[in-house]
């Protein structure tokens, strides 16, 4: 029932949305934009949109195994970080005309992306009320994240069409405004995290804790084999007993009838 994911999820989406805004759509026109501002050519624009992604598959696991260790507030609030970072790196692109801009933009890009990425990313079973909506958390996580680009990019297309000459600036400083608001969510999001840390991301264990059908038949199971069991063994006690009972009645009825006869 996705009216029991709890407040914190539905922020989480909405600053995933943002953040993922600001990346989707730069990937798709970053290399025209850096082409036209740097003159660049086509296969030195496409590597340098190629940063981001590469340092993710690099350093990704290394932060990853560090956010296991961190609280989930700090992970809310190092997210943050990130996200700010972001805006300046995205502004520097649409102000600054130096050559080596491009390069040290997207080198810092792709470091920032990597942490806000391993940390977003782990912070999905967290914000499930209690562990068993995994599904549908992902499903509208999902959504979120594809839904913001697909409409942005959208308006993109209009402006880029509308306003020629400062089309390019204006998409970066937009989509910089994109990562601060990514950054401001993260703040009243950080307060309704204190008790996180504390929550079971994995299914109960028994059938009166979830509810689980499954766990439910197999105790039922359970329960019908151990009561069949001692049925099995209460019988074979009163057949043996009965079986007694009727040897011992059958010899004295011979040692009676020994007694007439004699």
């Amino acid at each position: 029932n996705a009216s029991n994911l709890p407040r914190p999820f539905w922020m989480y989406l909405g600053l995933g949305m943002a953040a993922y805004s600001a990346f989707v759509p730069f990937y798709s026109v970053g290399s025209g934009i850096l082409q036209r501002r740097y003159s660049m050519d086509t296969s030195t624009a496409d590597m340098l949109l190629l940063l981001p992604e590469g340092t993710i598959a690099i350093t990704g696991p290394l932060i990853g195994l560090v956010v296991d260790y961190i609280s989930v507030y700090k992970r809310v609030i190092y997210m943050g970080i990130a996200a700010l970072c972001f805006a300046p790196v995205f502004a520097a692109l649409a102000l600054l005309s130096h050559p080596i801009t491009p390069y040290i933009a997207m080198s810092a890009l792709g470091v920032f992306w990597s942490i806000f990425n391993a940390i977003f990313w782990g912070l999905v079973s967290k914000f499930c009320s209690n562990g068993d909506q995994v599904g549908i958390s992902v499903g509208f996580l999902g959504c979120s994240v594809n839904l913001g680009p697909s409409v942005l990019l959208l308006a993109i297309g209009v402006l880029q069409s509308s306003y020629r000459t400062l089309a390019d600036e204006i998409v970066l400083l937009f989509l910089s405004a994109c990562t601060l608001t990514c950054a401001a969510m993260c703040v009243p999001l950080s307060g309704l995290v204190d008790d996180l840390d504390e929550r079971p991301t994995t299914l109960p264990v028994t059938a009166q804790e979830d509810g689980d059908p499954a766990a439910d038949l197999l105790d039922r199971d359970s329960s019908r084999k151990s009561s069949s069991n001692m049925h099995s063994k209460t019988h074979h006690r009163s057949s043996a007993s009965f079986q007694s009972d009727e040897g011992k009645g059958h010899s004295n009825n011979s040692k009676s009838y020994g007694s007439f006869e004699c």
